[in-house]
């Protein structure tokens, strides 16, 4: 449901007002609409306060129709408890997670879907054999709540089998993220959303994907401290494949980023070039027109996956919505943007 700004201004105020009123709450003002009101939530809400409990705060206090829970991650942002350092909230366990947080599948994992891939030991430890779907869909579809799965491209390095899955830096190193174009990680996406299509009665699926291309990476266009423009990906067996069958030499695009690598840090030592930062950027575009090309073999990927994810989905059921994350700094980037 598309809303230009000059109706959610309108909308807003009107559940303000509705809020204001004595003995009306969140969930009066939003009976009449349609819209997907929703909220991010992890396992460890449910399993703190118990899955009635936050059902109630989410849909009187939030007027809530929609849930995204946190179905598999290892990010304790998505599925962890208050972020260390800021205060805890009003309600749930007062205490930090920093020392038990592990992370992976918060639902059962059914080894039909994960045939084609090295990587099967991703179930989460954290709660034993919780199932989060299993605990909260009832209860979700008795108030008329949807349910989405909310998974992300997050993973830890210690994990069985996912050096096998991991790109490869222009460095040599393996990388702690994961190759879009390595079969291995492909048919564990696609086992993992088929899983959750087939398994349960859920609404949809969401994936989110915080990443770029090398191009991108080395110039340090990203939030976060900035790394070694040698840590750039990926230049592993799959995506050299998948260069040279769409006419880019990857020994030229290694070149390219190597020298481009040179650039960068020289830059951040203010050895500022002869020509300037921009022409000499630009020169090294020219001479090696391999850096974009490797650039938009990456993000291709990327929106190759997506389309994968779509397709799997909806072949298996095809009433489900199928969502992506929006990363903001891509949003932003005019590289990713062109």
């Amino acid at each position: 449901m598309s809303m230009d700004r000059r109706t959610f201004i309108q909308s807003a105020a009107a559940a303000a007002v509705t809020a204001a009123v004595p003995g009306t709450h969140a969930l009066a003002a939003a009976t009449n609409s349609q819209a997907m009101i929703g909220m991010q939530i992890g396992a460890v809400s449910f399993v703190d306060e118990g899955t009635e409990m936050v059902l109630d705060t989410l849909q009187q206090d939030g007027a809530v129709n929609t849930l995204f829970i946190a179905t598999f991650t290892y990010g304790r942002g998505i599925a962890g408890r208050q972020v260390p350092g800021q205060p805890l909230p009003d309600h749930g366990k007062q205490q930090y997670d920093t020392d038990t947080f592990y992370g992976g599948s918060y639902t059962r994992v059914n080894p039909q879907y994960f045939k084609d891939t090295v990587f099967k030991q991703f179930r989460a430890p954290d709660f034993g054999d919780y199932d989060v779907l299993e605990a909260v869909l009832p209860s979700a579809k008795k108030r008329g709540m949807k349910t989405i799965c909310w998974f992300e491209d997050v993973f830890r390095k210690d994990l069985p089998g996912i050096d096998q899955l991991q790109e490869k830096e222009l460095s040599g190193n393996n990388a702690t993220t994961l190759c879009f174009n390595n079969p291995n990680y492909r048919n564990w996406l696609l086992g993992m959303v088929e899983d959750w299509s087939r398994s349960y009665d859920v609404d949809g699926i969401m994936w989110g994907s915080e990443r770029q291309g090398a191009f991108s990476n080395a110039l340090e266009a990203h939030h976060g401290s900035p790394s070694s423009p040698m840590r750039v990906t990926c230049f592993c067996q799959y995506c050299q494949a998948k260069a040279k069958e769409r006419g880019i030499n990857p020994e030229r695009a290694r070149q390219g980023y190597m020298e481009l690598a040179k650039f960068v840090d020289a830059s951040r030592k203010s050895q500022r070039p002869v020509d300037g930062y921009y022409v000499t950027l630009w020169r090294l575009m020219l001479n090696y027109p391999e850096l974009l090309a490797w650039e938009m073999l990456w993000t291709q990927s990327l929106r190759d996956t997506y389309a994968a994810i779509y397709t799997r989905i909806k072949e298996v059921k095809p009433s489900l919505q199928v969502g992506w994350h929006i990363w903001h700094n891509n949003s932003f980037n005019p590289i990713y943007r062109a």
